[in-house]
């Protein structure tokens, strides 16, 4: 039950579904965790089941879209408990509709929610690992919509997609560190 004790996390996107659970057996395991989430509500339940359970969580509200937000809470992590060690990305934003009937606002909102926060989670993240000394994780949660078409799921997929294939790149340039 130790297996991240004196770890950091921190989880984008940590609603009370998959993020949250996440965050839950990451602090089950040891880990200090940063719960966030675009609704602070949301971010503060995910924070407050953990701690119940007498494990260490805090939340952060905050969209993970948004780069002056993610430079933000990684940099309040790290001030808070010293350290960051592991990042997982459960952030975007899903809009289904048949491709005829898609909307481009739509279509934008979910294609580019899922690459920039990415993008940035990875940036902020990796920036924040090399100046603690970190050879930490950076996790981004994926689906099989990222290999294969999905009827009424043509943003979906292909936000996955890119999601995949930006992960696959960062990871080449990371590797090094």
């Amino acid at each position: 039950m130790d297996r991240l004790k004196d770890k950091v996390a921190i989880v984008f996107g940590a609603g009370p579904n998959i993020g949250g659970t996440i965050a839950h057996f990451l602090a089950r395991e040891g880990a200090k965790v940063c719960v966030t989430d675009v609704k602070e509500e949301a971010a503060n339940a995910a924070a407050e089941f953990i701690r119940e359970r007498g494990w260490e969580a805090t939340s952060l509200a905050g969209d993970a879209r948004n780069d002056g937000d993610v430079q933000r809470i990684v940099a309040q992590t790290v001030e808070r408990y010293g350290r960051l060690d592991i990042v997982v990305n459960m952030a975007g934003r899903v809009h289904w509709a048949d491709v005829l009937d898609m909307k481009l606002d739509d279509w934008h909102d979910s294609v580019g929610s899922f690459a920039t926060a990415g993008l940035l989670t990875t940036q902020h993240s990796a920036r924040a690992m090399l100046a603690c000394g970190a050879r930490g994780s950076i996790i981004h949660l994926l689906s099989t919509a990222a290999h294969f078409g999905e009827a009424d799921g043509a943003a979906y997929c292909a936000a996955k997609a890119a999601l995949l294939n930006f992960a696959r790149s960062a990871a080449m340039d990371l590797a090094h560190h």
